[in-house]
């Protein structure tokens, strides 16, 4: 199960922000670009065990895009 607060923070800290919560979409993140986005789903899925399809990853728009994807 994702901790909403702890993937925030991986989150600020990966995009160098404070400006950002779970619905705020990544074209609105001037830090998240394509390599910030694996990181992030990279990240994602040490931390909470929660794994994105390769083919699925364009549909993360937001860090609460990532909660379609526990199981």
């Amino acid at each position: 199960m994702i901790d909403e607060k702890k993937l925030l923070e991986m989150a600020r800290e990966l995009l160098e922000t404070d400006e950002i919560d779970m619905e705020t979409g990544r074209e609105s993140v001037e830090n998240w670009d394509s390599l910030i986005h694996v990181m992030l789903i990279a990240a994602v899925a040490e931390n909470f065990g929660v794994n994105v399809p390769n083919n699925e990853m364009s549909k993360i728009h937001c860090l609460k895009d990532f909660k379609n994807y526990e199981e």
